[in-house]
């Protein structure tokens, strides 16, 4: 998660967002990521936690095609 949060990429895209608590992670970050994160939920108008879903996803999806 932090190392999403460094990108420069600005916008995420969204994902589908699940609606179960059972495929939810939970993650504690420092003060500053924290913040980071807070800019997102405000810009999207979210959840911490849909927030920090989309931006996860988006950095899975990177690291994925990286080792391809």
């Amino acid at each position: 998660m932090k190392k999403a949060l460094l990108l420069e990429k600005k916008d995420f895209p969204e994902v589908p967002y699940p609606k179960s608590d059972s495929k939810k992670g939970r993650a504690k970050l420092e003060e500053r990521y924290y913040n980071m994160l807070f800019e997102f939920t405000v810009k999207w108008d979210c959840s911490y936690a849909k927030a920090a879903h989309r931006i996860f996803v988006y950095a899975l999806e990177m690291d994925g095609r990286e080792l391809q």
